[in-house]
């Protein structure tokens, strides 16, 4: 049964049915049935789940037994499924047994003390205050190899964390791995004719976390890992074989760098690099790499192994390989090395890995600026990064590079010049121009659309010739260029690009500064701009981006300023110019624009009184010393009528009831009597007319939809006494349409129609009520139904006679609830709300 539930469960089918009875064969006598629960309960359950507790009894009873076989399965479970709230129900049982006399129960026992370790690390919940680590130093020297290899593996992980207190086993573990590799442990341990070769990579570990940076832990066990350098390079070529090197090479890098053991390492590592497994070349890269870094010098030995590695159609190992190139770069090789970084960086599987192209560009940048012969190849090399990879770079390299420019002789700024416009002309670096056009089209990269650049690259493009584009003008062709073309070929360049604003802000900063050298030398600012350039900065004028427009209307109105007084704010090659104390002092003290000031103040315009003094000027002399205190200001400004008002604004109130004032009623009318929309009536003189003036004024402001129908043994939702009077609504229809002027067309019918009006408005308020309390929308609930009526095709009458039309209230079970009519015109009160088409009742 709980081999079947297993299955089930790895099918993926839910088989939380069968926890309970598994709990319940867990403390059944039978031990095959007692295994087969636990198995299955360990595949089912983890530590968090719930019914954990349910199982701590047994575990318990278990540990506690006679048969080592239910011991060790207590222990396996306890390992799986013991939390952090319930190690310290079993941690003393757990412990007691590292002193049972099985061997398997004894690791086991070791096993579930590791496993506690992980769920407490820092020692602050369950095992706050135990010596865990004194009984891994106990078992480390048990009899059984088993025992002391579970012990490995515990010791690891806490000297992982903290290597110092456990230094003083090293003589212990040097000696257990001398006897290993010598053969001292039973045959039941070896591996291909290798003596416990996973026991030595465990030790080797161990070794190498104990003894980083010590040069006295070093010494101490350099002699050994030598020797299981040594035994393992010459056993064998097999797999077991090549990773007991690698680990003792791992070791020996991390060590204090011992220069016999490196030459040693450096020796085996050629096994692996030589080998036709691209697997063992990849572990051969990497543990030459480990040792270039200790000592470059060891890497020349295996030149030709790189490069042939280097040319392997496996991208993984080509990757692997320029990783160890990287570590190999100085100033003799470096630009080799980019060379071969660039075109990996440009080659398919790494276009489509944003990750890897992030690393190959971050390690070419950083190669360029520690090894570059010369600025000029920096700023090639830099220029070919950003548009191999410019979409996942940092804009700080932007920043850098421009900033690097800026400090650099005029020299440089030319050679820069002159790359850019060779860039903007082919629409690509030269490097990428240079390639087939097979190979630009298969790359996937930046470079594969022409005309098309990146924006961090359009960015420093559109800075550098912004600031010294004139210098083009002295390039022999084809990068020679005047100003105005500078400007077009950057204007075709970022509209070809899709650009951000970004990038647009870059383009009007650029425009603005050629614009304003090309204003001094013709002294007329207004046809500085290029037509390109002019919808650009018309564009920016309007656009939806604060920044942008804040750009364009500074370059309209500084090229509108005098040709001197543009070259004096935008001067040629002034980026890196820094201010000096005095010019310093002279900002802060705004001194350049007393004549401004001046000039203004005899044209009539106040003076600016600095906020100390208006406050003093409002306070009196009692008031001077509360000037710190809460509310001071507030005082001050009430003082002044002319001030700014600091206090809280009155409260709102709502505006008094309107008494006599005539009330225009806006009333749907139909398309064929446009002319009428609203009739105007006076609402308190129809209210008295019908006899209702003092119950419209009172009820008017109340406007909260209710549903109330008449009647108190008919049925009907309400309460028993109901008045139709009380119940009005603001936003009805009032009874002052029945004063409504008679139609121009028959005063006869005006007077049959207001009649029938007076009689169904106590209905109307009615329905609108029930229309908001449903809808939502009580104040259009009578218009509403005006234009229902209105649209009808059997309705002939004018606007008036459609307005005033109305129908009495339908309740929610389809019955008529209208308020009894008067005797007067009980016969004209029959009529009812529907969608089908009304008589016109003066037909």
């Amino acid at each position: 049964y709980m081999v079947r539930v297993m299955y089930c469960e790895m099918l993926g089918h839910d088989a939380s049915f069968a926890l309970i009875p598994a709990l319940q064969f867990a403390s059944d006598p039978n031990l095959l049935t007692k295994k087969a629960a636990y198995l299955a309960l360990t595949q089912l359950l983890d530590y968090k789940h719930e019914l954990v507790l349910l199982l701590v009894n047994t575990l318990l009873s278990d540990l506690k037994s006679d048969n080592f076989v239910v011991v060790a399965s207590a222990l396996v479970v306890a390992t799986k499924l013991i939390g952090a709230d319930l190690i310290n129900a079993v941690l003393p049982l757990v412990t007691e047994r590292l002193g049972h006399p099985r061997e398997s129960v004894r690791k086991k026992a070791v096993m579930a003390l590791h496993h506690f370790h992980q769920m407490d690390p820092d020692r602050s919940g369950p095992l706050a205050g135990m010596d865990i680590e004194r009984h891994f130093r106990t078992s480390l020297c048990d009899k059984e190899p088993s025992v002391m290899a579970a012990t490995l593996n515990a010791l690891y992980t806490i000297a992982a964390t903290n290597a110092v207190p456990f230094r003083q086993l090293i003589p212990s573990l040097t000696s257990i791995l001398k006897q290993v590799v010598e053969h001292r442990l039973p045959k039941s341990y070896d591996y291909h004719r290798f003596p416990a070769p996973f026991i030595q990579i465990k030790l080797l570990k161990l070794l190498r976390v104990l003894g980083a940076g010590d040069k006295a832990a070093s010494d101490n066990m350099s002699a050994v890992v030598a020797l299981a350098l040594r035994r393992a390079a010459a056993a064998g070529n097999h797999t077991i074989g090549h990773a007991i090197v690698y680990e003792a090479v791992r070791t020996i890098t991390e060590l204090y760098p011992n220069p016999q053991l490196l030459a040693s390492a450096a020796e085996a590592v050629a096994i692996l690099i030589k080998s036709s497994s691209h697997n063992l070349k990849y572990c051969g890269l990497t543990a030459l790499a480990a040792i270039t870094r200790v000592s470059p010098k060891y890497a020349q030995e295996h030149q030709v192994a790189v490069i042939d590695c280097l040319e392997d159609p496996d991208e993984t190992l080509k990757l692997k390989t320029l990783e160890l190139l990287v570590t190999m770069t100085k100033a003799n090789n470096v630009q080799v090395v980019v060379e071969r970084l660039m075109a990996f960086l440009r080659s398919p599987s790494c276009s489509s890995d944003e990750v890897l192209k992030r690393h190959i560009a971050g390690q070419v940048v950083e190669l360029a600026e520690k090894y570059a012969p010369d600025t000029t190849w920096f700023l090639r090399v830099m220029a070919e990064v950003f548009e191999a990879g410019g979409e996942v770079l940092q804009p700080q390299l932007a920043h850098n590079l421009c900033r690097l420019v800026a400090e650099q002789d005029s020299e440089l700024h030319t050679a820069a010049v002159k790359m850019f416009i060779g860039i903007l002309n082919n629409g690509a670096t030269p490097a990428s121009s240079a390639r087939p056009a097979a190979a630009a089209g298969s790359d996937g990269g930046a470079a594969a659309t022409r005309g098309v650049l990146p924006e961090i690259l359009l960015c420093c493009i559109c800075w550098v010739l912004g600031e010294y584009g004139q210098l083009a003008e002295q390039l022999p062709p084809p990068w020679k260029a005047t100003l105005g073309q500078v400007m077009d070929k950057l204007c075709a360049a970022v509209a070809s690009a899709q650009p951000s604003a970004t990038a647009r802000a870059y383009l009007l900063s650029a425009i603005t500064k050629l614009a304003a050298r090309q204003a001094a030398r013709q002294g007329n600012p207004s046809s500085a701009l290029r037509p390109e350039a002019e919808d650009w900065l018309h564009k920016s004028e309007s656009s939806s981006v604060v920044e942008l427009q804040q750009r364009a209307q500074e370059a309209r109105a500084l090229l509108r300023l005098p040709p001197s007084t543009v070259v004096a704010v935008l001067p040629f090659d002034a980026s890196c110019e820094e201010f000096e104390p005095a010019e310093l002092e002279d900002a802060k003290g705004l001194t350049f624009l007393e004549g401004y000031v001046n000039e203004a103040l005899a044209n009539g315009a106040q003076p600016y009184n600095p906020p100390p003094e208006l406050i003093q000027g409002m306070l009196d002399d009692d008031d001077l010393d509360t000037l710190g205190q809460p509310g001071s200001f507030i005082q001050a400004a009430a003082k002044q009528p002319h001030a700014l008002r600091f206090n809280a604004y009155e409260p709102a109130q709502a505006p008094p009831a309107a008494t006599s004032a005539a009330v225009a009623v806006p009333v749907a009318v139909s398309s064929s009597s446009s002319s009428r929309g609203l009739i105007g009536a006076t609402a308190p003189a129809a209210a008295a007319a019908n006899g209702e003036a003092a119950g419209y004024q009172q009820q008017q402001p109340n406007n909260e939809p209710q549903l109330m129908l008449k009647g108190a043994n008919r049925g009907r939702w309400g309460p028993a006494q109901y008045s139709s009077t009380s119940s009005s609504s603001s936003t009805s229809t009032p009874p002052a349409v029945a004063a409504a002027e008679p139609s121009a067309s028959s005063s006869n019918k005006q007077s049959i129609k207001t009649s029938q009006q007076q009689q169904h408005q106590k209905a109307a308020s009615e329905k609108d009520k029930l229309a908001a309390s449903l809808f939502g929308f009580g104040d259009t609930a009578a218009s509403s139904a005006g234009s229902i009526r209105s649209k009808s095709p059997a309705s002939k009458a004018p606007a008036a006679a459609a307005a005033l039309t109305a129908a009495p209230l339908v309740d929610l079970l389809g019955e008529d609830v209208s308020p009894t009519p008067a005797p007067a015109a009980a016969s004209a009160a029959t009529g009812r709300l529907s969608t089908q088409p009304e008589a016109n009742p003066l037909d």
